[in-house]
């Protein structure tokens, strides 16, 4: 009905305190599971057979509410939170590129608020898609089975995404939400694919693929980057650069001087560190030159900028 035949040699988990095997959509398992024991496929032509009545009574059968709505829904039996239900089915099964983003922004540490407002729909709808399908944030502190689960047989990119730099890399690639500072776009791009490197080399790692011939290439590859130092480092797990901004925009003009006077102190200070690291002792750096100026990223000396 929902997903895939079961393996009925071990009994579905419904928790990961169960077991490590637990699965987010363990909710459809045990609802298909229920329907092979159920000798009448539906009630939509008779009445509603006795071994449903006894699984639906919480007191005799299922205690998990939406285990419960999964049947009533396929019965055709009236319960109420139906159109949440059927919004989260068909989210989930007609409308792949929600559901993923959905399920990013879950491992992003998304609350069901901010999702239902990215999507435009209820937060009764957000629930019941994460009930059914990705039962996974009460595990959200778990990276080993938030690992296990964005690069598993059912993980996807988007889910490695959120892992590896949660709100930034949501917002960057599953929502597309480009920022005012367009500097920025070449870092995002060189960020990107340097994660992107990364996770494919962190992959052979996990796989436990011994060293050979290829890794000596990419090492090579690697080191061909010119100043490598200025390629962002985009494994962020904050709650993106917008959040801080609104922060600042809390504090008072004098508050915001003396934040950029620090600012300020700080960059002169990486200039002068910079210098003497890059020529040495008694050496001096070369006069920088107006093209030198605009071939930084961000038009900022070594890259740095205090805007964000």
């Amino acid at each position: 009905m929902f997903l895939k035949q079961i393996n009925c040699e071990f009994p579905i988990l419904r928790s990961l305190a169960e077991g490590r095997d637990f699965r987010p959509d363990w909710r459809p398992l045990l609802t298909d599971a229920y329907l092979a024991q159920l000798k009448q496929p539906s009630a939509a032509n008779g009445p509603i057979p006795e071994e449903l009545k006894r699984i639906l009574d919480p007191n005799t059968g299922e205690q998990d509410e939406m285990v419960r709505h999964l049947l009533q829904f396929h019965y055709g039996i009236p319960f109420e939170g139906k159109p949440a239900l059927d919004w989260a089915l068909r989210c989930g099964l007609k409308s792949q590129e929600a559901a993923l983003a959905i399920e990013a922004m879950v491992v992003a540490d998304y609350s069901v608020e901010e999702i239902a407002d990215e999507l435009s729909t209820s937060i009764d709808n957000i629930k019941a898609f994460e009930q059914v399908f990705f039962d996974v944030r009460p595990y959200a502190k778990d990276r080993l089975f938030l690992q296990k689960i964005c690069y598993g047989k059912h993980g996807h990119r988007l889910l490695q995404v959120a892992f590896q730099r949660g709100r930034v890399g949501v917002e960057e690639v599953v929502l597309r939400r480009r920022r005012k500072d367009e500097g920025r776009i070449t870092d995002v791009c060189l960020g990107l694919l340097l994660q992107r490197v990364k996770d494919g080399i962190l992959d052979r790692e996990a796989a436990n693929i011994p060293p050979d011939e290829s890794d000596a290439g990419r090492l090579i590859a690697l080191s061909k980057v010119k100043n490598p130092q200025m390629v962002p480092y985009l494994s962020d797990t904050e709650k993106s650069h917008l959040e801080s901004l609104e922060r600042v925009e809390q504090f008072t003009p004098a508050e915001r001087r003396r934040l950029s006077t620090a600012f300020e102190i700080l960059r002169g200070a990486l200039k002068r560190s910079a210098g003497k690291q890059t020529y040495g002792a008694g050496a001096e750096a070369p006069a920088r030159s107006d093209d030198m100026e605009k071939s930084d990223v961000g038009n900022t000396e070594n890259g740095f900028d205090p805007k964000k």
